[in-house]
C-alpha cells in the first residue's frame, strides 16, 4: 500500500498524464486550455521541492539534486523566454544570475562538513528561498500581461504576444 504521501504523488500524477496527452495529440488547442493542467504541475513542483529539501538536508547524493534541479529549470526558463528578445533581454540575465549565485551557495554549504548548525541551515532555506523566487520572476511578469496588454476574451491567454497582438489601433465604432 501507499503512504500518504505516494497517494498524493501518484493522484496529481494521474491528474497530469491525460491531460497532457490529450493537449499532445489534440487538433484543436488554445492556450487557454494550459489551465487545466496548473493545478497538477504546481502540486507536483511543490511536493518535489520539498522531496529535493528534504534531500538536502542530510548526507548523501540525492543532496545534490536541489542544486542541480534549480540550473536546470533556469536553463528550461531561458529555453522558453528565447523566442522573446524582449522580454529574455532583462529576464534571463535577473534570473540565471540570482540561480548562479544561490547554487553556488547551495554547492559551497553541501561541502562543509556541518550543515546541522543553525545558522548554516538558516542561510541554506534563504538561498532555496531566494532561488525559487528568481524562477517565479518569469511566470509572474508572464501573469502580467493581460493587465499591461488587454487581452481576448474570446481565446484569453497570458504572455508576451499580447504585447504584439494588441498594437493594432481600436477598431472605428460602427454608425447606425
Amino acid at each position: 500500500r501507499f503512504d500518504s504521501k505516494r497517494q498524493a504523488v501518484f493522484l496529481w500524477v494521474l491528474w497530469l498524464l491525460p491531460q497532457m496527452a490529450f493537449f499532445s495529440y489534440a487538433n484543436l488547442f488554445h492556450r487557454y486550455y494550459l489551465c487545466m493542467v496548473a493545478p497538477g504541475i504546481a502540486a507536483l513542483v511543490g511536493a518535489g521541492m520539498v522531496a529535493l529539501w528534504n534531500d538536502y538536508k542530510v548526507k548523501g547524493w540525492r543532496g545534490w539534486l536541489l542544486p542541480v534541479a534549480l540550473v536546470l529549470t533556469a536553463a528550461l526558463q531561458a529555453v522558453f523566454l528565447a523566442a522573446f528578445p524582449d522580454w529574455n533581454a532583462w529576464l534571463m540575465p535577473l534570473i540565471l544570475t540570482v540561480i548562479i549565485l544561490t547554487s553556488l551557495v547551495l554547492f559551497i554549504l553541501r561541502l562543509m562538513p556541518s550543515v546541522t548548525s543553525y545558522v548554516l541551515r538558516f542561510i541554506s532555506s534563504a538561498t532555496v528561498i531566494l532561488g525559487l523566487l528568481a524562477l517565479l520572476i518569469a511566470p509572474f511578469a508572464w501573469s502580467l500581461t493581460p493587465i499591461l496588454y488587454g487581452g481576448d476574451t474570446a481565446l484569453p491567454f497570458a504572455g508576451p504576444d499580447l504585447e504584439e497582438t494588441n498594437r493594432r489601433p481600436p477598431p472605428s465604432p460602427k454608425s447606425c
